[in-house]
C-alpha cells in the first residue's frame, strides 16, 4: 500500500462552535488513512442547521433538516469533496443517541468521507454496511477531545 499523500484539510468553524483546528485535522489525517482512499482536498464546514437546511433546499431540493450534506467534485481518486455539518443537529443525535457530542460530529465527518469515496446508504443493507464502516473507523480513533466553544443558547440576530 502506497504512503496517504499530503491532504488539504480545512476546517471552517461557526461563531457558536469552535475546534481546535490542528487536533481535528489529526483525526481527520487518520480517518482518510482508515478508508484507504486517496484525497486531494477535504473542506469540513461547522454550520447552523438554518444553514444547512437551505443547503438542503438550494442544491438537493430537499426541504427537511438533515445533520451532513456531502459535496464531491470527483468520481476517482484522489478525491476533493466538501462537507457541511449541522453542529445543532449533531448535537440533538448525541443527545438522541446518548453518545458523545465529539463522537457524533466524527461519525459526521467519517460519514462524509465514505460517501465521498463511493459507499452510498440508500438501502437497509448499504445503511448496515455504512454504519458497520462508521463504527470500525471511530473505535480506532484515540483523543477524541477537539471542541473548543459550542454556545447553542444564542439568541439570533
Amino acid at each position: 500500500m502506497t504512503k496517504q499523500k499530503k491532504v488539504d484539510i480545512a476546517i471552517i468553524d461557526h461563531k457558536n462552535f469552535a475546534v481546535q483546528k490542528k487536533s481535528l485535522k489529526n483525526i481527520i489525517e487518520k480517518i482518510i488513512s482508515a478508508s484507504k482512499k486517496e484525497f486531494k482536498s477535504l473542506y469540513v464546514y461547522f454550520v447552523d442547521a438554518e444553514k444547512l437546511l437551505e443547503l438542503n433546499k438550494k442544491f438537493l431540493n430537499h426541504n427537511t433538516d438533515t445533520d451532513i450534506i456531502t459535496f464531491s467534485y470527483s468520481e476517482s481518486e484522489p478525491f476533493e469533496s466538501e462537507i457541511y455539518i449541522s453542529f445543532e443537529m449533531a448535537n440533538r443525535n448525541a443527545q438522541k443517541y446518548h453518545t458523545k457530542f465529539d463522537d457524533e460530529i466524527l461519525r459526521l465527518i467519517i460519514h462524509g468521507i465514505l460517501h465521498t469515496s463511493g459507499l452510498t446508504d440508500k438501502t437497509a443493507v448499504q445503511k448496515a454496511f455504512m454504519r458497520k464502516e462508521e463504527d470500525r473507523i471511530l473505535a480506532n480513533l484515540k483523543n477524541r477531545e477537539f471542541i473548543e466553544k459550542m454556545n447553542l443558547g444564542l439568541v439570533s440576530n
